[in-house]
């Protein structure tokens, strides 16, 4: 078979199937050139979801009239110059690549002029085909048109789903550059109605809430990063535990301004919430991370959606350091609001905790998770405290109610003693390493999966640690030795059906999990949920007392292990409304 080298036209509209996959795409490189641009003011206009038209205007630096041209030829770029710039890229676009490639399967009117012209230039083209400039009268900035998108490529229609679809995932991405770039005023108009209008007041908390209005300011914590003297900084907003989403969708990451994708950095994220959030929840938030330019690699994907890390371990650190700070300062009781319409704006929030200093999670993820960073690099981080309450009584079997400032207080028993326990427990092995067992008189079988005694033994020292005594009996089978006192304690009673349940549900919990710190915690989070007192247990009023005292001593009283609230409040304001007193 020949060899044929391709013509122009064909290899363009090849790349451009590479950067311009749908609308979509072209919005995110035109707003991106626009930033590089030092814009202030970036405005979007599209219609029938950018297939008819997509409208770029900014306010920035404009391209010469001798380069406007030049600008549509392709690996045509102002952003470097040679290979070494590869290694310190300063810009959000840099390959050249994305006007040709854009032009090459749309009609595009691009006008442009810079502060120093007294006449700026248009350029028009049909599909690269006809190329056409001359001298118009416009702002300094450029304003780039993209029409009849994919016309010339049919075959490409048939893959976007409705105008609908991208008219969703425009706005999405106008939304993420707003908080990346809260000096920028963004304005996206669809089909000739605003749909947003940032100003660029710089105030990512109004941009957020502006954007995502069913937050309130109180459950969105700023990201202070107190390592001033790293070349590594991290910024932004995350959500205090009290809200949630059941999807990924709603935490935003960007590098050096560049908004990326990234399991490893959603997952650092993820585990600073350990504990903290029910199963399956995710946080929400935007985290902006500065790295220096010579430690990112940016050109690792086709779209620029992903970077590398040089030194990646440090970053993931960094991340769960500051934002475990943050939300362990932090974290408001949640209070039952009058209003309420749905799981978020239900969560009205207010600030109940004290602030003193506190090593528990200092030691949890430092010494027992074995994390990179070291004991110099960790700051101390602040304790909440729940206010001082009065017990009243338990009601239900199930929740203890109490007199605090400003209204009634209601505690689940067993997930307020659960977190009690689970910080005892992390505290005493941070003393001793590992915590005392019971022997069972006879070792208990119990029957796995081939993989699963593979894996176990990789973490045996773990379950040690946690009193459990644990060894392979043949390729599918297990034998249960020893088993953690905490458990018994409370359960003398305890038979080998009851042990064989806790046992099966926790390697349910822990075999999908692959890393140390999470095995543990997990481990921890099952012993402190067999240990604590039940739902159904009645109990005397000292040993109510005694619950809530403990919990005032605990540094993340809000929730317990698993992320469910341990309290809730009910405000006096609510009480007197609902008995018609005001």
């Amino acid at each position: 078979m020949k060899i044929n080298v391709l013509s122009e036209n064909l290899s363009s509209r090849i790349a451009a199937g590479e950067v311009v996959e749908r609308p979509f795409s072209v919005v995110k490189e035109l707003v991106e050139n626009s930033i590089d641009a030092n814009s202030t003011k970036v405005f979007i206009e599209i219609e029938n979801g950018g297939l008819e038209l997509i409208r770029i205007t900014d306010n920035g630096v404009g391209i010469p009239s001798s380069d406007l041209p030049i600008a549509f030829e392709r690996f045509a770029t102002s952003k470097i110059d040679n290979s070494s710039d590869l290694t310190s890229i300063q810009t959000l676009g840099f390959r050249g690549e994305a006007l040709p490639s854009i032009a090459s399967v749309s009609i595009v009117n691009a006008i442009s002029k810079t502060k120093n012209e007294k006449m700026g230039s248009v350029f028009d083209s049909e599909f690269l085909n006809e190329k056409k400039i001359k001298r118009i009268s416009c702002n300094t900035g450029t304003s780039i048109s993209v029409m009849k998108l994919f016309s010339n490529v049919p075959a490409r229609l048939k893959f976007i789903k409705s105008a609908n679809s991208e008219v969703l995932k425009i706005h999405n991405l106008i939304n993420y550059f707003s908080l990346v770039y809260p000096n920028i005023d963004f304005q996206l108009i669809t089909d000739g109605k605003l749909k947003l209008d940032t100003t660029g007041s710089s105030d990512i908390l109004d941009i957020y809430k502006m954007i995502y209005g069913i937050y309130s300011k109180n459950n969105l914590l700023l990201i202070d990063d107190e390592n001033e003297s790293s070349n590594y900084k991290i910024s932004g907003l995350i959500g205090s535990p009290s809200i949630y989403k059941s999807n990924r969708n709603y935490l935003i990451l960007s590098v050096n301004g560049r908004i990326i994708n990234s399991k490893k950095l959603n997952y650092a994220v993820e585990r600073s919430f350990a504990g903290l959030l029910p199963q399956r929840k995710f946080p929400i938030g935007i985290i902006r991370i500065t790295a220096p330019l010579n430690q990112v690699d940016p050109n690792v994907h086709p779209n620029k959606a992903e970077v590398r890390f040089i030194n990646e371990d440090y970053v993931f650190s960094m991340i769960q350091k500051n934002i475990r700070n943050t939300i362990s300062f932090r974290s408001p009781v949640k209070v039952v609001n009058q209003n309420e319409q749905n799981l978020y704006n239900s969560q009205k929030n207010i600030n109940l905790f004290s602030s003193e200093k506190s090593d528990f999670i200092e030691k949890k993820f430092q010494g027992l998770e074995d994390m990179i960073y070291s004991q110099n690099e960790y700051s101390k981080t602040m304790k909440n405290t729940i206010p001082i309450l009065r017990v009243i009584g338990q009601f239900s079997k199930k929740y203890i109610a109490c007199e605090g400032p400003n209204g009634l207080y209601i505690l689940d028993q067993h997930a307020a003693h659960e977190r009690v326990k689970y910080e005892q427990i992390f505290n005493d092995l941070s003393k001793e390493k590992h915590l005392s067992s019971q022997p069972l008189l006879d070792p208990l079988i119990i029957e796995v999966n081939n993989d699963t005694t593979s894996i176990l033994s990789e973490y045996k020292n773990e379950l040690s640690n946690c009193g459990w005594q644990v060894d392979a009996f043949g390729p599918t089978s297990l034998a249960i030795r020893e088993v953690p006192s905490i458990i018994t304690k409370n359960n003398i009673s305890l038979v080998n059906g009851n042990i064989q349940s806790i046992f099966q549900n926790l390697l349910d919990e822990v075999i999908v999990l692959s890393d140390s710190d999470l095995w543990l915690d997990k481990i921890v989070a099952s012993l402190s949920c067999h240990s604590a007192v039940r739902a159904g247990q009645t109990l005397s009023l000292d040993e109510q007392k005694n619950i809530i005292k403990m919990l005032e001593k605990c540094d993340s009283p809000q929730t317990c292990p698993h992320g469910r609230p341990t309290v809730m409040q009910i405000e006096n304001e609510i009480l007197d409304s609902e008995f018609l007193r005001k």
